[in-house]
């Protein structure tokens, strides 16, 4: 009985008796053929499976690596949106000081001609400042 256990652990199928009846033999193998069968259906869907899955993971991958270029891409629209911006703004401050200087070239220009005038110059005193 020893052995019976033994082989039943080492993964025989069955264990059968001496003499070998022929009927007993035909089960025997009859399920022995099922079990691989069995066995070679498990093992091709464990394959489909595997293939699914990585296929699976691959498309998550992609998404999450899709993902990441999109956030990448926003965070650069966004600092070129804050570039643009403080360059919009030192525009306009550069504008402002522009049109201030040409404002303030007018008023010393009227001025200098009111001085000429009032000093009763020719207008060649401006010459000398422009």
């Amino acid at each position: 009985m020893d052995s019976v256990v033994s082989s039943l652990r080492a993964g025989a199928l069955d264990f059968m008796s001496k003499p070998v009846k022929f009927p007993e033999l035909g089960v025997t193998l009859e399920k022995a053929f099922e079990k691989i069968r069995l066995l070679k259906e498990v093992n091709n869907k464990n394959r489909i499976l595997e293939k699914e899955l990585k296929a699976r993971i691959k498309a998550e991958t992609t998404v999450v690596n899709k993902q990441k270029v999109i956030d990448d891409i926003a965070r650069q629209l966004i600092e070129c949106d804050e570039a643009l911006q403080q360059e919009i703004s030192e525009r306009i401050q550069t504008e402002i000081l522009l049109s201030k200087n040409r404002e303030m070239h007018k008023l010393m220009h009227a001025m200098l001609s009111f001085t000429c005038d009032v000093n009763k110059h020719d207008g060649h005193c401006l010459e000398k400042f422009f």
